[in-house]
């Protein structure tokens, strides 16, 4: 079948031969695409071969059933993926075929500093998060704008899931975290941007009046602030303790294996101090946006670890000038609930001599520290002091404070890495 389309009065734009074969006992449509560019068109089609209709068994008329214009305004699906399958049926032996599709994502910006950024694909969670977020097609841009945004927070993500790490099962350095997540409306916004903050182990948090990310690896940087019992108002202290026994030791994550076709793969992680014999406790992660084994097994050594460690939870009430604490920070704590440490006001120091509000007690067997709050910083020092047996108000520091210290700063004295 010959096609060609002609512009009226000009000449023409399109011509193409197909070859049509097919042996078949029933008619057949056929579907002959014209690619050309938007305008008026006369088509027309040729049948170049002679009709072989010899016998009733052999028939070979064609008729043109109908034209369609399809007009490709560059917005038929914008932004959102679309598949299409024409199958025939002699191309299926029985039943219903069903077709999987594979998305290979978007094209999005990628900050290389606070202003400047390139628009490409990646996998980086911070960059998919940060279009997620800003974007009005695909996302929340029409209730967050980029301005809403701490980019510094999102580069220093970045940053941190593109560090190359060994996968054990290849010895292949790979980035540490990628994402792939197909967001659709079975998701919710908030259960999209958690499974995204999952595979990049960060925390989508408030920052003042803007939002931004805290790396997870992050928690455990230097002590922003010191509350003790003279900054802790009196009465909010509350202090709560789960026993090992409700905590889960045996966890299953759950993610799309890009090894097994994508298929959901449960992937068990056991305590490592779970003894023989003891009981398990169970507990499902939902690792969506994770396709590789060794992402996913390093999620749930770090996620089994946290969920063993973290089994304190501290509330109170303090003064305004715990505001400038921000979700991630690392704080300390002091209290007479707790029985860590005891806690006050500096007095005075003088020639490396601290001298406190109470008399602290040093024993035999232990050495000390003094765990002292800058509000200038803020910042909070730790510093070791020297051993005297029997009790004192005073303390002879060993370690050098690298600012000064002055009456009325906050302290905690006890055992090293026990007085807070």
């Amino acid at each position: 079948i010959n096609v060609s389309a002609t512009i009226p009065g000009g000449t023409t734009t399109y011509n193409r031969t197909f070859a049509i074969k097919r042996r078949i006992a029933t008619s057949f449509d056929v579907i002959l695409s014209l690619d050309v560019e938007q305008a008026i068109y006369d088509v027309t089609l040729t049948r170049t071969t002679e009709d072989f209709s010899t016998t009733s068994q052999n028939v070979g008329d064609t008729e043109w059933e109908a034209l369609q214009s399809v007009i490709n305004d560059g917005f038929s699906y914008p932004y959102l993926s679309r598949a299409a399958v024409r199958q025939f049926p002699d191309e299926v032996s029985s039943g219903r075929a069903e077709y999987d599709f594979l998305v290979e994502g978007c094209i999005v910006k990628v900050f290389s500093d606070t202003t400047t950024y390139t628009e490409q694909f990646s996998r980086n969670p911070a960059w998919i998060l940060y279009d997620f977020l800003t974007s009005k097609y695909r996302g929340l841009g029409n209730y967050i704008a980029e301005s809403d945004l701490v980019i510094q927070d999102f580069l220093d993500w970045g940053t941190f899931c593109d560090q190359q790490v060994v996968d054990p099962k290849t010895t292949n350095l790979v980035p540490r975290f990628e994402c792939d997540i197909v967001v659709d409306e079975s998701f919710s916004a908030i259960d999209a941007i958690k499974q995204i903050c999952i595979a990049g182990r960060a925390n989508f948090v408030k920052r003042g009046s803007k939002w931004g990310v805290v790396i997870e690896d992050a928690l455990a940087g230097e002590p922003k602030q010191l509350f003790q019992m003279t900054r802790i108002s009196r009465d909010t202290f509350t202090l709560q303790k789960t026993s090992r026994r409700k905590i889960a030791n045996y966890l299953i994550g759950q993610f799309p294996n890009a090894e097994l076709d994508y298929e959901i793969d449960p992937l068990p992680k056991e305590d490592e101090t779970l003894l023989e014999g003891s009981d398990t406790i169970e507990r499902t992660i939902n690792l969506t946006g994770v396709t590789r084994v060794d992402q996913a097994e390093r999620l749930l050594n770090y996620f089994s670890k946290a969920n063993r460690l973290s089994r304190r939870t501290i509330e109170f009430e303090t003064d305004a000038e715990a505001i400038i604490s921000e979700p991630g920070d690392v704080i300390r704590v002091s209290h007479d609930v707790t029985q860590v440490g005891v806690s006050g006001k500096i007095r005075a120091f003088q020639d490396s001599v601290v001298t406190l509000d109470r008399e602290v007690t040093q024993q035999i067997g232990f050495r000390y520290e003094l765990t002292v709050y800058f509000p200038d910083g803020p910042s909070v020092e730790v510093l070791r002091v020297q051993f005297v047996q029997g009790t004192s108000d005073r303390v002879t520091l060993i370690t050098t404070p690298t600012s000064t210290i002055v009456s009325g700063f906050h302290y905690s004295f006890g055992p090293i890495e026990n007085s807070t």
